[in-house]
């Protein structure tokens, strides 16, 4: 599954089982939307220690780590917040009008220092997900 509830990576987590506003994206990545009217932030609970990226308006980035609890994050309507797990990164490529046209040949690793990424590129139009040539691994 691509989204997951936090319960199903955390199964021995008491509390993480009881989360429904707080999603797990792919392996790396747990987003917990800010959705209450006029809402300044909220409260998030974190089941191991995560990274906090806020994706600013002028076009830079916010990191700061958080220990594993309940935390009030600060969250502008402008802003798009998400938080990296323990140990891993993400890849963030330059904004582009389409996908064939993002440079992937220079992506920016955002997240944990010696944590690595692997990235499946195809043709677009077939699945060839089992070639090793597809794939390609990035180290922070």
């Amino acid at each position: 599954m691509y989204f997951k509830p936090l319960g199903f990576v955390y199964p021995d987590d008491k509390r993480a089982i009881r989360i429904e506003d707080q999603l797990m994206l792919g392996n790396e990545i747990m987003i917990a939307p800010v959705y209450e009217q006029n809402a300044r932030g909220r409260y998030v609970y974190l089941p191991e220690e995560m990274k906090f990226i806020k994706f600013l308006p002028d076009g830079s980035i916010s990191e700061e780590v958080l220990a594993k609890g309940i935390h009030y994050v600060d969250v502008a309507l402008n802003e798009v917040p998400l938080f990296i797990r323990s140990g891993k990164c993400i890849p963030v490529a330059e904004a582009a009008e389409c996908v064939k046209d993002i440079d992937t040949e220079h992506l920016q690793l955002i997240g944990y220092k010696n944590s690595s990424y692997t990235m499946y590129e195809d043709d677009g139009i077939h699945k060839d997900y089992d070639k090793e040539e597809n794939y390609r691994v990035f180290t922070n």
